[in-house]
């Protein structure tokens, strides 16, 4: 399976990633309706705004784990409170080709904002069940809660 080049990704979500109409802290990877992927100095920030095609969704994870790769982020914070059903073969592809890939690099920590959509909650709760990446997870009913984990997890004591 080959994987799909960063800005192709960039230019088929139909994002501006050179700017933001957003006062976001740090570098705008994606600015589109139905994402945005950001680099807030502590961790890679994916927020899902609305529902897009499953090419789109594939795309934005793309640029997601470009993201990860090339800020070295040891964080990422996924906000998915508008996440909505994800197709059985982008969930396939999420736990068999994206989530290894996102595994495999320098990533510790995943603050994960639970969907308000029910369905869409179970879905993500299957794939960020337990997985042999080393990779910590913590499921958060805000947005708050999942900022403040991150901003504290995996810190020494007294450092």
């Amino acid at each position: 399976m080959s994987r799909p080049r960063s800005l192709d990704a960039e230019h088929g979500y139909g994002g501006d990633v050179s700017s933001s109409s957003v006062a976001w802290v740090g570098k705008t990877w994606l600015d589109a309706p139905n994402v945005g992927i950001r680099w807030d100095r502590q961790w890679v920030a994916l927020e899902m705004r609305d529902r897009g095609s499953s090419a789109a969704f594939r795309d934005a994870m793309e640029v997601c784990l470009r993201a990860v790769e090339e800020t070295a982020t040891t964080r990422l914070l996924l906000d998915l409170r508008r996440m909505r059903l994800v197709l059985p073969d982008d969930e396939r592809w999420l736990a068999l080709d994206f989530l290894p890939r996102l595994g495999a690099n320098q990533l510790r920590w995943m603050g994960i904002v639970t969907p308000e959509n029910e369905l869409a909650r179970v879905i993500v709760a299957d794939l960020a069940r337990p997985r042999p990446t080393g990779t910590e997870s913590k499921h958060c009913a805000t947005l708050r809660d999942a900022t403040e984990w991150l901003s504290h997890t995996g810190l020494r004591q007294g450092s």
